[in-house]
This record gives C-alpha cells, structure tokens and sequence, in this order.
C-alpha cells in the first residue's frame, strides 16, 4: 500500500499530499493506534521546530518544518475523525468576511471584534 503514495512534486497539490499523508500514516497504523494527545504535542514540537528554522534565517529548514506541521495537522484530524475538507469553505468564507473590517497591527491580521483589545 505505502509503494502507492508517489512523492514527485508534481503530485502535491493540497488535496493529494493529504491523501498521501493519510495513507502514510494509515500503513503505519499511526490513525488506529497512535495517540491523540501525543499527536497534539507532535504539531506544537514540530510548530516550535519552524519558529527556530525561522529565526535562524534557514528557509529550507523552515519550509520543511512548516510542512512537518501540515502533516501533523492532518494526522490529528483524522485521528478526531474531522475531515479537513468540510470546514476548509467554512473557514474561507468567514476569512473572506473579516478582510474589509480587521486591521493589520504589528504585522498581524486583527479582526474587528477583537480591535478595542488592541488599541
């Protein structure tokens, strides 16, 4: 099963490299056996792990890191049973519906309602 997942970069779109991962970490029993709490711990280490490639100017380093939390994100959801996908529109639309109210303050996207914390 593992001999399916075909790691060319043309491959990796969002959608497939989850399918990958998903069969990755199925094979190796990491969704039926693994740990939920710990698998929580593995994004925020592997969070933690992009926060120094970045701070020490090491983009590769931080480009793979920040993929590692991608896939740790995926794992954990499917290990809650949540499927990334039904909340991906959900997600944009509120996006979508805070771009003309937030402000960016100190680099970071504030939005509207939580504005009077910050001013």
């Amino acid at each position: 099963m593992i001999n399916s997942i075909n790691s060319t970069e043309e491959c990796f779109k969002l959608g497939d490299f989850q399918n990958s991962i998903l069969v990755w970490s199925d094979y190796i029993g990491l969704i039926k056996e693994g740990c939920k709490d710990k698998q929580v711990d593995k994004i925020q280490e592997e969070l933690n792990e992009y926060k120094e490639a970045l701070k020490s100017g090491n983009l590769h380093d931080a480009g793979c890191e920040i993929v590692d939390v991608l896939v740790t994100c995926i794992i954990s959801a499917e290990q809650q049973g949540i499927k990334l996908t039904d909340y991906m529109p959900i997600v944009f639309d509120k996006l979508q519906s805070r771009q003309d109210s937030g402000k960016i303050i100190n680099g970071s996207f504030i939005k509207a309602e939580d504005l009077i914390n910050h001013e």
